[in-house]
């Protein structure tokens, strides 16, 4: 077997380093963090993109039930899983975005009368489409108090 000189192994040890240096960073550098939402242009952008799907209520989105029933929007926090760092669980898919919308607490009277909600309700939106994540979040889509 022939032996490379200085130079070719040189070249060859800095081709390999880099390969390896771009797939680390391709992995890893571009994992989405989280983006806090508290322009109330912004929030009312997010909020009537969220359907609500029980048609007798007569609302258009979340956002017009939520004013409704006297819950403040404070912030919402967005997340988007853009590649495989970004997965936390097996349920999880590149493309998924990840709406929590902090709200002031709900009031007694809808707590007691309607459901027992806990404010802030989770999101998940995967090809276009808004998955309610906890009871609070299928309350305002949908008028049913159950878990999802």
């Amino acid at each position: 077997m022939k032996r490379l000189k200085f130079t070719e192994e040189r070249n060859i040890v800095k081709g390999l380093i880099l390969i390896f240096g771009l797939q680390f960073l391709a992995s890893t550098s571009f994992a989405s963090t989280p983006e806090q939402v508290t322009n109330k242009i912004e929030i009312n952008k997010i909020l009537s993109q969220i359907p609500v799907t029980d048609k007798d209520m007569n609302y258009r989105n979340i956002g017009e039930r939520l004013e409704n029933i006297g819950m403040t929007i404070n912030s919402i926090i967005v997340y988007k899983i853009t590649n495989k760092s970004d997965l936390e669980s097996k349920e999880d898919r590149i493309g998924d975005e990840i709406f929590q919308i902090y709200t002031s607490n709900p009031s007694s009277v809808l707590t007691t009368y309607y459901c027992d909600m806990l404010g802030s309700p989770v999101y998940l939106k995967r090809a276009g489409r808004y998955i309610p994540q906890d009871r609070t979040a299928v309350w305002l889509m949908t008028s049913k108090c159950k878990l999802p």
